[in-house]
C-alpha cells in the first residue's frame, strides 16, 4: 500500500468514526429530550424468592465452562473507563447506580465461600 493509499484510509476511517459520533450525540440527546417517566423507572426485575436452582444462561455456561479450562484467566472481566467532562453530582450518580443494583437482581446476589 501507497502513503497516499494510506492516508486516503486513514481519512475514510477518521471521517467513519467522526460520522459514528455524530449520530452517537444526536440518540442521546433525543433520548434526553424524550426524558424520563417514573413508570419506566419502576420496571425492575422482579425478585426471585425460589432457593431451588436457577438454570444458567447460555453466556453464563460458556464462562463457566472457560473458567473450568483456564482458572487463572478472568474470562468474566470486562475493564471498563470512562472519562466524564464537566462536574459530577455524586448524589445523582450515586441514586442511579443504586438504581441499577435495585433493578438487577444479579447485582445483589452474594456468593458465600
Amino acid at each position: 500500500m501507497s502513503q497516499q493509499e494510506a492516508q486516503r484510509e486513514t481519512q475514510r476511517e477518521v471521517k467513519q468514526k467522526v460520522r459514528r459520533e455524530a449520530l452517537k450525540q444526536a440518540l442521546i440527546n433525543k433520548r434526553l429530550q424524550k426524558g424520563t417517566t417514573k413508570s419506566s423507572l419502576n420496571n425492575h426485575i422482579p425478585h426471585c424468592d425460589t432457593l431451588d436452582s436457577i438454570p444458567l444462561s447460555s453466556a453464563q455456561k460458556r464462562i463457566w465452562l472457560m473458567q473450568q479450562l483456564e482458572p487463572d484467566l478472568p474470562f468474566a472481566n470486562r475493564p471498563l473507563g470512562i472519562y466524564l467532562k464537566g462536574t459530577l453530582n455524586r448524589q445523582i450518580l450515586n441514586k442511579s447506580l443504586s438504581a441499577i443494583v435495585h433493578r438487577h437482581e444479579a447485582l445483589r446476589t452474594i456468593f458465600p465461600i
